[in-house]
């Protein structure tokens, strides 16, 4: 096979192992609890996988706009940064007609935007990919606390429980129910994942990012595409 006539291929399984990527950090968030609180696996699958749906949907924009592939730098310009790749896609969901148009997806835009629990998570997120994934081998040639994964999750878990008298009166007395923090911890990631993952098929699948991003996903999105709103 020539170069050339794999790329539609290459497109097509990059976006199958990132949407393959999610639903394995879901899967592994069921699996949290006050026994097993490694979230490490789960946090570089979820940012490496995310990071990598970002570039392929401006990756099939630029084809789309330019008629043509982008240079060899063109995935290094935003590098780990999650919040930069959102930023773009987000900017050209804006300019499109159904974005300003559509309720519903005004109303992604706007999740995105404003909602506050996705945007602690996202942050720690953006964060891990850019702070994490190599910490302990950074902090090897250069100690630092830029990124300290537990220190770090344990300020995320109580920001989002703080106010939720139920949860914190089960955890401070007896019997001292700790596991109620991360089942519930764990749905509520679940749901923003499932939220985001749904806006995201829509981005492949509306025309804002062209041709290519409907066609090359077709097979994909269906698992996120018709997930409805859960506690969110």
């Amino acid at each position: 096979m020539e170069l050339e006539e794999y790329k539609p291929i290459a497109i097509t399984n990059e976006i199958k192992l990132s949407f393959e990527g999610i639903k394995l950090g879901i899967n592994l968030i069921k699996n949290i609890n006050y026994l097993n609180t490694n979230y490490f696996p789960i946090f570089i699958i979820l940012s490496t996988s995310i990071e990598r749906i970002l570039k392929i949907l401006l990756f099939c924009h630029f084809i789309d706009i330019n008629q043509q592939i982008p240079n060899k730098d063109f995935f290094k310009k935003n590098s780990h940064n999650l919040n930069k790749l959102l930023k773009e896609v987000k900017q050209i969901a804006e300019k499109n007609y159904l974005y300003q148009t559509a309720e519903a997806r005004k109303n992604d835009l706007i999740y995105l935007e404003n909602n506050k629990i996705f945007q602690k998570f996202y942050t720690y997120l953006n964060d891990f990919a850019n702070g994490g994934r190599y910490y302990n081998l950074n902090y090897l040639l250069e100690p630092s606390n830029d990124f300290d994964q537990d220190r770090k999750m344990s300020v995320f878990m109580n920001d989002l429980f703080r106010g939720d008298q139920e949860i914190i009166k089960k955890i401070l007395e007896p019997p001292f129910d700790s596991s109620i923090l991360y089942d519930n911890f764990g749905k509520l990631l679940i749901n923003h994942i499932n939220k985001f993952m749904n806006i995201i098929s829509y981005f492949f699948t509306q025309g804002a990012f062209g041709n290519k991003a409907r066609q090359y996903s077709a097979f994909y999105v269906n698992d996120f595409l018709f997930k409805q709103d859960i506690n969110l």
